[in-house]
């Protein structure tokens, strides 16, 4: 079987001296591996279109419901060349990367998530904030998993207004008198916060979220994908890094 389809490199795994063993996200097929033979020696152009963090196109022979296709054909589709060289950009593509290995569903085309998380690289690559990227799109794969957070009624009383916490726990809002006692375990809940977390637009709103918001959005979502995906993310450490923010320091 012949396929051709556009693709985001998720990982790329040594294979014996000159091959590469390649995780695609591919717009039409979603997950698929396949064996780039002699990559690693030769083909320049292969090895850099296998780089980076480009949407390319690939051409593979096998059958991708068996397991391993091989690889005979690969060519930059759209290149982002800028993102490598901004640190922040790179810890939130990288993570990007690795939340979409992680839960994309093997066997399960994700066309409208790869749409946007091209659409977010994009974005990043022609300099918009790559938090407020992150953010959007870690919410959307959440509620696309149907794990998420729920806003609509506190988990303490179960009353629906005046919400001014949000529990990590339960992933739900808790109002000010419930939580008020609890402050140390619960995060802020403010109204620029909540109306990010409610509406999770896309392409995302570069002026809803403030820094401090942003980065507890980024906080209550890495725990949701934690518990979700049973470990933390590996790239997690590193984004931490890039965003001082995201430390408790002075973003």
């Amino acid at each position: 079987m012949r396929i051709r389809d556009e693709a985001l490199v998720l990982r790329r795994i040594p294979f014996r001296n000159t091959s590469l063993v390649v995780h695609f996200l591919t717009r039409e097929r979603g997950f698929l591996a396949a064996l780039a033979k002699g990559v690693r020696k030769s083909r320049r152009g292969e090895r850099a279109a296998l780089a980076g963090f480009h949407t390319v196109e690939v051409l593979c022979q096998g059958r991708a419901s068996g397991g391993l296709v091989t690889l005979t054909g690969v060519e930059i589709h759209t290149s982002r060349h800028h993102i490598q060289t901004d640190a922040k950009g790179l810890a939130a593509a990288q993570l990007l990367l690795e939340i979409a290995y992680r839960h994309c569903p093997p066997g399960e085309p994700q066309p409208v998530f790869f749409a946007e998380l091209t659409e977010g690289l994009d974005l990043m690559d022609a300099g918009g904030d790559p938090l407020t990227v992150t953010v959007a799109l870690q919410g959307r794969m959440l509620r696309q998993l149907g794990y998420g957070w729920q806003l609509d009624r506190c988990a303490g009383c179960g009353g629906e207004g005046d919400f001014a916490w949000f529990s990590p726990k339960s992933c739900r809002a808790v109002c000010r008198g419930c939580g008020e006692p609890w402050a140390d375990r619960l995060l802020p809940l403010g109204e620029g916060l909540k109306n990010a977390m409610e509406q999770l637009a896309w392409p995302p709103d570069f002026n809803l979220l403030s820094p401090a918001d942003g980065a507890l959005l980024y906080h209550l979502e890495n725990i949701c994908l934690t518990r979700h995906g049973g470990e933390a993310l590996k790239s997690d450490p590193s984004f931490r890094r890039a965003f001082v923010g995201l430390n408790g320091e002075e973003a």
